[in-house]
């Protein structure tokens, strides 16, 4: 299903203005009450790939395919 996509030196991505400070990402447990956030700037310290990696898959078509098109991507730090 497609190309595969690399891409190298994830950790030197740059946000641009305040979004780093403000960008908040949240994830459900599946809890009651636990809505898990994330800051930007807490993901790049623990993980910069996985803010494009976020980014990707936002932009990708809500559908059956989608998984299998973001196993094509490989993100290296």
């Amino acid at each position: 299903m497609g190309d595969k996509v690399v891409v190298n030196n994830a950790s030197k991505i740059v946000l641009t203005g305040n979004k780093v400070e403000q960008k908040v990402y949240h994830h459900h447990t599946g809890y009651l009450g636990h809505l898990k956030t994330v800051t930007a700037k807490e993901l790049m310290v623990k993980n910069p790939g996985e803010i494009l990696k976020k980014a990707v898959y936002g932009m990708l078509p809500k559908n059956k395919l989608r998984d299998g098109w973001m196993k094509n991507l490989t993100i290296n730090n």
